[in-house]
């Protein structure tokens, strides 16, 4: 009966943390976006090195 309510237990606390975490990820993707942008908008001004100049 122990072992019964340690695995409900444990299954239902994998069930809270994985609900808390995808609640990150709305978070996660706009500052994913916003990386993403930012590097893209600083290394566009460079110009490639080309062999022999």
């Amino acid at each position: 009966m122990k072992q019964l309510i340690v695995m409900i237990a444990t299954i239902l606390l994998g069930i809270a943390i994985a609900v808390l975490v995808m609640g990150f990820q709305e978070s996660a993707r706009t500052l994913t976006t916003g990386t993403t942008s930012k590097i893209t908008n600083t290394f566009s001004s460079y110009m490639p090195a080309t062999p022999g100049n």
